[in-house]
This record gives structure tokens, C-alpha cells and sequence, in this order.
């Protein structure tokens, strides 16, 4: 019953984003903006994290609220359109359009109050200057030739957008945060770290995370940066005096990922390296070759090798590049998987020299892997370590069976 309830409630969820998202737009014309009163008020909208992986980070938004005119809007830049063509290819690539859109205030609440998150309301300390100035340019912003952008998780998000826009409204520039001690500014936190401050580190959900995500995550995130964080910005804003009150609009309810595994990456890397150790040993004392073990583990490598070698050279995911998983997880693999199943009883299929020489180069690049990783070039999932030693342990059995120590089946 729990299952089904679980579903309904996301089947609802996406139904009432939807019809958020696809509402009548309003959208002015420029000569026909109206002018806000003066007891308007523009507000950042801080939302907390939800149960699924794409909420889980939190959300901001901006309200625009004017009584005297009947406005009580929400302009939102995390949405995209699902009928955008080619829209999973887009995506994979790092090359679907996000947008802003803009919705009631009254439906924005409905769909975070169904979800159970909480939602914060910081009003925004602007002059009639500031005020009119931000509310010229949202409208400017929501006009269908303006409103999309090429989302960056990192560096063009929900979050950041509004920090530019806000700082750049009120004269605050990125050196003014940065220069700023009093905020925190030396910081030794990383990107990643502040994942792993919404997402537990040894959870499966995390460590998929940090496969994907290469050396760039690694960078120092000062307090300016930390700001793509929609929490981190509001903390930002109140900190430099932007947000003069802050109001709890919605409490949050009960909620958590999802993350429920029968056992844990860690536990899976190491039983992965005591079963390599226990094949390899039982090859040693009857000098026998198991070579199909081998093909199930290495072609596994092989297609995440491709998925990161694709991620990092073929997308627009920058964060994705440089990543030192390419080092344990080799695409070498891919040719010895290949040679390894063409083989039967013997290495007459293929020339021996050439697999014993991309066996050694796995064997470096696993060390290579360790080590790097030990010293902390890349913060790195850490059941890649375990499944990195039974790789150089099947590599080097597979070498002692080129070498005809033990007989190939």
C-alpha cells in the first residue's frame, strides 16, 4: 500500500507542476508595465529539499507581491519544456534550454505544501529605484526571446541567477562578496563537500554522484560560490543585509531520498575484491583460468569508461571533464573484453603481447588511481578503491594465464 501511495503521490505532484508550468503567462508589453506602488514588495523565496534526487538541493524563486494592483506572482528560473525536440539527448549533452517562468503565488504554495517542504520568505531591502528597476527587468526577462538560458548546476541555476540579478540591482559586486571576510569568505569547502551536506556521502545516491562529477568539483567554493545553493544564498543575502525580515511560510514535513539498499556502495566494492580474491586463489591452487568472470567485470568497466569518457569530452557538462574515474574504470577494457570472449581454451585468437601490454597499463593506471585519489587530486567514491584492487588482481591473474602458469576456461 505504501508503494502505491508513493506513486499517486508523485503522479500528482508532476500534474500540478505541470499545470503550474503551463499556465496563461503574464506578460507585459514594455509600454505598458505597470508601475508598482509603494507598497510593493519583492521577495526571495527559499525552498527546502524534497524526496526526489532533483529537489533534494532546495529551490529559490522570486515573488513579486503589489496588493493595490492585484499582483502576487512568482518568477521561477528551474523550469524546462518537456516538448522541447530531442529533449532527452538535450539533456544527456547539457544542452537543453531552461527558462523562466512565471506563476500565481497562490500555486506555487499549493504545489510545496503538497510536497511537504518548507518555504521561507525573505523580503528584499530595495528603494523605489532598486524596486522598479528589478520589476522592469523580470519582465524584460520573461519575454518569450529572453527567458531561456543553458542551466549550469554549478554556475547558472535557479539560484545564482537571482544573486546576479539582485546584486547587480543594489551595486554589489562579485569582488565586494569575495573580499569580505566577516562573510566566511576563506571557506576550504569544496563543491562537492557542500553535495555531500545534502546527499550522505557513502549512500548510493552520492557516490553515482561522485562517478559522474570530475576534478572541477573538487575547486574551493568561497561564500560567493556556495550561493548556487538556494539555502546558501538566502544565508547570502541575509548576511550582506540584502533580505531585511524573513518570514516561515510553509513548516516542513517528514522527508528523505530515498536511498534504501539491501547493502551499501562499500560494502558492495569490498565483496567485490573478496570474491576476486577468492576466484583468484582458488585459480592458483588448480592452475585454472576462469576467463568469464573476467568478461562480466571488465565489459562492466567498459561502459562506464565510455559513459565518462562521453561525459567528459562530448558534453556541455563542464563539471563532468577531468574526471580520474577514466583511470580505473579503462577503456581498454573494451578491446580485452572482446579478445577475452573470442577466445576459447588457449590465447590463439589474439596476439598474447597485446593483451599482457594493456593488463600492465591497467595494472599503472589503477596504482596511478590509488594514489591520486589517497592524496585527494579528486575526492573519489570511495568503493571505487576496493573494486580498483581486485582489478590489479585480476589483471595480473590474467597476465599469469598469458604466461600459460594456469589453463584458460
Amino acid at each position: 500500500m505504501e508503494c502505491f501511495n508513493a506513486v499517486y503521490k508523485r503522479l500528482f505532484t508532476y500534474i500540478g507542476i505541470i499545470i503550474c508550468l503551463f499556465q496563461q503567462q503574464i506578460v507585459y508589453a514594455d509600454n505598458d508595465i505597470p508601475a508598482l506602488s509603494s507598497n510593493a514588495r519583492i521577495s526571495l523565496l527559499t525552498c527546502s529539499s524534497g524526496d526526489e534526487l532533483y529537489s533534494v538541493f532546495g529551490h529559490s524563486a522570486i515573488r513579486v507581491y503589489d496588493d493595490s494592483l492585484g499582483i502576487d506572482v512568482v518568477y521561477n528560473y528551474g523550469t524546462f519544456d518537456f516538448n522541447t525536440p530531442n529533449f532527452y539527448l538535450k539533456f544527456m549533452n547539457g544542452d537543453l534550454k531552461y527558462m523562466m517562468s512565471l506563476s500565481s503565488f497562490k500555486r506555487f504554495m499549493a504545489i510545496y505544501n503538497y510536497e511537504g517542504r518548507a518555504v521561507r520568505e525573505g523580503i528584499l531591502q530595495l528603494d523605489s529605484v532598486q524596486r522598479k528597476q528589478l520589476w522592469d527587468f523580470l519582465n524584460w526577462n520573461i519575454l518569450p526571446e529572453n527567458r531561456y538560458y543553458r542551466y549550469d548546476f554549478f554556475f547558472d541555476n535557479c539560484a545564482t541567477r537571482i544573486r546576479d540579478i539582485v546584486f547587480n540591482v543594489k551595486a554589489i559586486t562579485e569582488n565586494d562578496i569575495r573580499n569580505n571576510e566577516s562573510l566566511g569568505s576563506n571557506s576550504s569547502k569544496t563543491f562537492r563537500d557542500y553535495i555531500h551536506s545534502y546527499v550522505p556521502e557513502f549512500t548510493w545516491t552520492a557516490q553515482g554522484i561522485d562517478l559522474l562529477l570530475g576534478m572541477k568539483t573538487d575547486d574551493k567554493a568561497d561564500v560567493y560560490d556556495r550561493a548556487y545553493l538556494p539555502a546558501y544564498l538566502d544565508s547570502l543575502f541575509i548576511n550582506t543585509n540584502v533580505i531585511s525580515e524573513e518570514t516561515e511560510l510553509l513548516k516542513r514535513r517528514d522527508s528523505s531520498i530515498n536511498d534504501s539498499f539491501y547493502f551499501s556502495p562499500d560494502m558492495f566494492g569490498w565483496l567485490l575484491l573478496l570474491i576476486s580474491v577468492a576466484i583468484t586463489i582458488y585459480e592458483i591452487r588448480n592452475k585454472r583460468y576462469f576467463k568469464y568472470f573476467d568478461i562480466l567485470f571488465f565489459i562492466s568497466c567498459a561502459l562506464l569508461s565510455l559513459l565518462f569518457w562521453y561525459l567528459w569530452l562530448f558534453t556541455k557538462h563542464s563539471v563532468c571533464s577531468s574526471n580520474l574515474n577514466v583511470l580505473w574504470a579503462s577503456v581498454l577494457y573494451i578491446p580485452m573484453s572482446i579478445m577475452l570472449f573470442r577466445s576459447l581454451n588457449r590465447y590463439s585468437n589474439f596476439s598474447s603481447k597485446s593483451m599482457m601490454s594493456m593488463s600492465v597499463l591497467n595494472i599503472l593506471f589503477l596504482t596511478a588511481y590509488v594514489l591520486l585519489s589517497f592524496i585527494g587530486v579528486q575526492d573519489t567514491a570511495s568503493m571505487t578503491i576496493p573494486i580498483s584492487f581486485a582489478l590489479i588482481i585480476r589483471n595480473i591473474e590474467l597476465i599469469r594465464g598469458i604466461n600459460g602458469f594456469i589453463r584458460v576456461e
